[in-house]
């Protein structure tokens, strides 16, 4: 998702700098600290912006859908928590 927000403000995303950073709270940190930028997630990335802790670099929001992948025949155990995250899921993130 770096790459296609990289080429859509002219950027060859092949020369940009990298670091990973093993977690999306990690990196929500680093990128408070002035560390770098990111993409995050809105559920991260609104209540930072409303506090004035990261400012937004502009253009199109870049979205990709998300899939859950499980066993064609789960254990039941398996079989709850999937329906879990999938209504967690439609309650909490937009239709792509």
């Amino acid at each position: 998702m770096q790459e296609t927000w990289l080429r859509s403000r002219g950027v060859d995303a092949s020369v940009a700098p990298r670091h990973l950073v093993p977690s999306t709270h990690d990196l929500g940190s680093a990128v408070e600290a002035g560390i770098g930028w990111a993409m995050m997630p809105l559920q991260q990335s609104v209540p930072l912006r409303e506090e004035g802790r990261v400012l937004p670099l502009g253009g199109e929001e870049v979205s990709t859908p998300l899939y859950w992948q499980a066993w064609r025949t789960p254990p039941d155990l398996l079989r709850a928590l999937g329906e879990e995250v999938q209504a967690a899921a439609r309650r909490e993130l937009r239709a792509a």
